[in-house]
């Protein structure tokens, strides 16, 4: 399968694996005037259990919510077209970065996710440009697994971010 690419939320969800780990990082673009820009969140996926991780833009959105950190805000595979002169959401499809098939990365991926997104260092602070934003929230997830070497799209602004 080809990375990177839109995809219908259905086809997304065609690759979830019901007895293993996996991680999907995906990413939908942002609207003009800000088109050169994406949005990108995780899924993790624990024996067909899926969780979708991501900061957004305002606190406290659900009952899994800490700070702008969130946990199932919106469903997992559904990208988002954000409109900012009416702070209203359309859809789009998203786009999908990379699959972490790999069992045991995977394991490891998810227990860091589950026991440290709350305790994401930037939780309380959201900047859409310079940062920390989404994209330093997943970018903070991949920089903890080195040997993990998927880079984020060049549209990931925040994704350099560093305090």
């Amino acid at each position: 399968m080809k990375e990177k690419r839109s995809y219908q939320s259905h086809e997304i969800a065609s690759l979830v694996n019901p007895y293993d780990a996996q991680i999907f990082f995906l990413y939908s673009p942002l609207p003009f005037p800000v088109s050169f820009a994406v949005h990108c969140w995780v899924v993790t996926n624990m024996a067909g259990k899926l969780d979708r991780w991501e900061v957004w833009q305002s606190t406290g959105q659900c009952e899994t919510s800490r700070g702008y950190v969130h946990q199932n805000l919106f469903p997992p595979f559904q990208a988002l077209h954000i409109n900012f002169f009416v702070r209203s959401l359309g859809r789009c499809n998203p786009r999908l970065l990379h699959i972490v098939q790999d069992h045991n990365l995977a394991d490891k991926m998810i227990a860091f996710i589950k026991k440290e997104a709350f305790q994401y260092p930037y939780r309380h602070d959201y900047f859409y440009y310079p940062g920390p934003n989404s994209n330093t929230f997943v970018q903070w997830i991949i920089d903890q697994f080195p040997e993990y070497p998927v880079v984020l799209p060049k549209g990931g602004l925040g994704k350099g971010y560093r305090r």
